[in-house]
């Protein structure tokens, strides 16, 4: 099947070697089990020059809202009051890459790295499609984030020298449950968002300018727009500018508890 599959050049050369092992979990996390398998043998053959325990965990559920670890930190607390542990320190043989075209270095990450996932809700105002410049757009919104963010270096956080990659989007659709002639009224957004040292506060200031960024250059794209459709149709021009408003969760909260905000 792979023979007569469109494949990149790099894949194709691999595939005519013979030497190859397609598939990314082969050569992720089953390769990160394989080599601890092989280590724990290793080690169990010469256990009288250890000087402590090791404890072998393979998690089953990674990317999945990472529930595998999740699941098994009553276990390890457990463990640890049982037989009086104490963890020292903790080796993940997870994914590894090459840095770039034609990497062949096998590499070792120490220390760790912190992850968000911002998400925007944007809430637009929909319109007939005959009637398209009385709207405003969600998606468009949505889309314009994503191509602010999205592999942005002004979203990598340093520290001592050493950068995380920027952010990237993780999903970006629009909620409209059905077809109809009518544009969606909300979307949203997600991205992964890697951290070294960058506070939280900062963070969120950033992406609030940045939702703030969107919101203007959509209004302002909308305007120019129909200024020109304006000027090919005859039809009179009136500007399309109008107040936006960027509000975190924790502001929505307090307004969402007040009785005029159900009203």
């Amino acid at each position: 099947m792979f023979r007569d599959a469109e494949l990149p050049k790099e894949a194709r050369r691999d595939l005519e070697s013979g030497d190859y092992l397609f598939g990314r979990g082969a050569c992720d996390m089953k390769g990160g089990d394989a080599v601890f398998l092989v280590l724990a043998k290793h080690l169990a053959e010469q256990a009288e020059k250890l000087h402590g325990n090791l404890l072998l965990l393979f998690n089953p559920v990674e990317e999945t809202l990472h529930r595998g670890i999740i699941e098994e930190l009553p276990l390890l607390r457990k463990l640890q009051e049982q037989h009086n542990l104490t963890f020292r320190l903790a080796i993940n043989n997870d994914f590894i890459c090459p840095m770039y075209a034609g990497d062949t270095t096998r590499y070792v990450y120490t220390g760790a790295v912190g992850k968000l996932l911002p998400m925007f809700y944007i809430i637009g105002r929909e319109t007939h499609v005959a009637q398209c410049f009385e709207g405003f757009s969600p998606d468009l919104t949505a889309a314009e984030l994503t191509r602010i963010i999205d592999r942005n270096p002004d979203f990598c956080d340093g520290y001592n020298g050493e950068y995380t990659l920027p952010s990237t989007v993780l999903k970006m659709q629009d909620l409209k449950p059905h077809y109809n002639v009518q544009t969606p009224r909300t979307a949203a957004v997600y991205f992964n968002y890697f951290v070294h040292n960058r506070q939280l506060t900062e963070i969120m200031a950033q992406l609030k300018n940045t939702a703030r960024t969107a919101l203007n250059n959509v209004m302002q794209s909308a305007d120019e727009r129909y200024r020109t459709y304006c000027e090919i149709s005859g039809n009179r021009y009136s500007s399309l500018s109008e107040k936006t408003q960027v509000i975190d969760y924790r502001e929505l909260c307090p307004r969402a508890r007040e009785p005029a905000f159900l009203r």
